[in-house]
């Protein structure tokens, strides 16, 4: 165990209160003013009415912590690492209740629910020196995932979308999606669609009861027709419904991990950092993830000649050439800007999620600093030029456009943009 330095193993407990949620006097309902009219010539008389109902049995969440980990070093700490894993049990968590509408009330959260979360970590760098040369390489690689153990009252039926601490079994934010199969060439595919999961009989008098697909109709832009997405009947019961969802992961990122190197010889420094994600899973929202979704902003350039259309538009400045070709194998179906239309398509569908995998360089510095038999003669104690760049490269799976980085896309994302610099360090 020559090699050995330095080791120690740890293990922490803790179990603390959160008072995220709960206010100090919340036990207590808010008396407002306000004006009622009564009496045999109506006017306005001083009231009070409450605020809403309170509890006088909610505390605080509980939060028990377990953490077990292990520090080490080698050969005179070059080789330097550490391991840990983490248990967090959320006790008592807030969650809604649903009561009877006769109710007549919003009902305070209750400290019905419970929560679980597990995760590791891996860290391990090596710094050593050959000849004139100092250099550094590092690294970690994490994972954490979440449970919803316990709620109550809880029917456990999926919603379309992400569902927030709402599925005992599942993550805090398990997706569920509707599965695509294709686009629909023609209207006789579509009609025969309808006779197959719309209505109940060959008649077309009933409609089947449930079922989320656009009313036929012989006009109009909201319905099935050639270039419309085809929904699957994942349960095969004959009918599109919310029975049909299918779930398509958790919408936190795992694996997630990074490593750095470093340089030094004879004044010149060089340091890079990498991070990425291995494995999240993003359903797209927002205003601009899949074509025409909000009618009234600028749409996304990726999906510029990838829509669906089985015509040639010809061009009116280049003779005998075409402004769009038709595209009947698309990867995004016909334009349209009924809003409705295309949240059939797009809305909470298998198409609108992404693998947001991916390696991006963080950070570049690339530095030399002038010998200070140099900088002495102009009374200078030392004088560095360097360049850095920040999110200079990515490798990712991402294809509609948006910063593998940033996750879910919403309505206020910043443009992505790269930053380079050049500079000069002067220490008198």
């Amino acid at each position: 165990m020559d090699a050995l330095t330095f080791l120690k193993l740890r293990y922490n407990y803790g179990k603390t209160g959160s008072v995220e949620g709960i206010g100090n006097y919340e036990r207590y309902a808010t008396i407002s003013t306000g004006n009622a009219y009564f009496g045999s010539t109506l006017a306005a008389q001083p009231s009070l009415n409450l605020g809403g109902m309170t509890s006088a049995t909610r505390t605080w969440e509980t939060i028990v912590s377990h953490d077990a980990g292990l520090d080490f070093g080698f050969f005179n700490n070059k080789l330097s690492g550490a391991f840990d894993y983490f248990k967090k049990t959320n006790e008592g968590m807030f969650i809604s209740v649903t009561y009877p509408s006769v109710l007549g009330a919003s009902a305070p959260k209750s400290n019905n629910g419970k929560f679980e979360a597990r995760g590791w970590e891996f860290a391990l760098n090596w710094k050593d020196k050959i000849g004139h040369v100092n250099y550094n390489i590092g690294g970690f690689l994490s994972d954490a995932w979440s449970e919803v153990v316990e709620l109550e009252n809880n029917e456990n039926v999926p919603n379309p979308g992400k569902n927030s601490n709402r599925l005992v079994g599942k993550p805090r934010d398990a997706i569920y999606i509707y599965k695509t199969d294709g686009i629909f060439q023609t209207q006789a595919e579509a009609d025969a669609y309808y006779d197959k999961y719309y209505w109940t009989d060959a008649s077309h008098t009933a409609v089947k009861p449930g079922n989320i697909i656009p009313a036929p109709r012989e006009t109009g832009t909201n319905r099935l027709r050639p270039g419309t997405r085809k929904l699957v009947d994942l349960d095969g019961d004959g009918a599109i419904t919310t029975k049909d969802l299918d779930y398509a992961g958790d919408a936190a990122p795992r694996l997630t991990f990074g490593f750095k190197a470093g340089a030094e010889w004879k004044g010149i420094d060089f340091q890079a950092f990498f991070q990425g994600v291995g494995k999240q899973v993003v359903l797209r929202t927002g205003n601009i993830y899949a074509p025409w979704v909000t009618n009234y902003v600028l749409q996304n350039s990726t999906f510029m000649g990838k829509m669906w259309s089985d015509i040639n538009i010809p061009s009116l400045l280049h003779e005998n050439e075409n402004l769009i070709n038709a595209n009947t194998g698309a990867q995004y179906t016909i334009a349209s800007r009924d809003n409705a239309f295309n949240n059939w398509n797009y809305q909470n569908k298998d198409v609108s999620v992404q693998h947001s995998t991916y390696i991006r360089l963080k950070s570049l510095i690339v530095g030399y600093t002038i010998p200070k038999v140099l900088t002495k003669k102009v009374t200078l104690n030392k004088v560095r030029v360097y360049f850095s760049g920040d999110d200079l490269w990515e490798l990712t799976k991402i294809k509609d456009g948006y910063d593998p980085e940033y996750g879910e896309g919403s309505n206020n994302t910043f443009p992505f943009s790269r930053l380079l610099s050049v500079g000069l360090d002067i220490t008198f």
